[in-house]
């Protein structure tokens, strides 16, 4: 008798065993969120401009993203750009001018991959791609040097301003723009997002000596998908 119903214990514990490993498994196999607000988002992201070569800007998005595997998403998005870049020595007239600030007004699309990779804190991203982009006003502010004082250790200086079809006539203008991006964003369960982004640009818009258009970005964002559970 003792040893029936030790057999009975034995093969109970086992029949636990392997359904507790395939109930894991079943869960394991799900790719997506069952919530459909967790793999799906829709929202607008403001970016300002922390650290750069003189190159503070401003940023207005209005984004969708949609994760197409459990941890892992593309989102994409379209972008007001508001910013100033610097530039040294370029060449406006006979001599090298020494400096000049680049303001520019463009509408850029970021694509980005966002990468997923802690569980416990599904609002925790990671990502990176691409910006294009097409500036659509602006200016340039140049400073030259100016005729030589009696002293001749002293040089004047002038500032120029140039709006970007003025500056065409005298300069090479690149009015297309392409980016790399990267940076972390954290969503919080009622869908405010804080985080910062990295861009750093590829082509220079203006030929010069050296070129600066690279950017760490603070950004405060809303997902408005997260209103949805209130409503499905």
């Amino acid at each position: 008798m003792k040893t029936y119903l030790s057999l009975i214990v034995i093969a109970l514990a086992c029949s636990k065993v392997v359904y507790g490993k395939e109930v894991s498994s079943k869960k394991n196999t799900s790719t997506l969120p069952t919530n459909k607000s967790e793999n799906t988002k829709v929202g607008l992201d403001w970016r300002i401009g922390l650290l750069g070569y003189y190159n503070w800007e401003q940023e207005y998005e209005f984004f969708g993203e949609y994760k197409f595997y459990r941890g892992l998403g593309i989102r994409a998005g379209v972008t007001y750009v508001r910013k100033s870049c610097r530039a040294k020595l370029i060449v406006l007239s006979k001599d090298k001018d020494f400096s000049t600030e680049v303001k520019i007004k463009s509408i850029d699309v970021p694509i980005t991959i966002r990468f997923y990779p802690i569980p416990k804190w599904k609002g925790c991203c990671f990502f990176g791609g691409f910006q294009l982009g097409y500036i659509v006003d602006g200016e340039l502010i140049v400073t030259q040097k100016a005729e030589l004082t009696q002293d001749s250790s002293t040089c004047n200086y002038k500032m120029v301003y140039l709006t970007l079809t003025e500056a065409k006539s005298k300069i090479s203008l690149q009015r297309f723009q392409l980016g790399i991006v990267g940076g972390f964003n954290y969503e919080f369960a009622l869908g405010l997002g804080l985080g910062f982004y990295i861009y750093s640009g590829l082509i220079d818009i203006i030929k010069a000596d050296k070129f600066v258009n690279t950017n760490l970005n603070f950004n405060l964002s809303y997902n408005f998908a997260k209103l949805l559970k209130y409503f499905f």
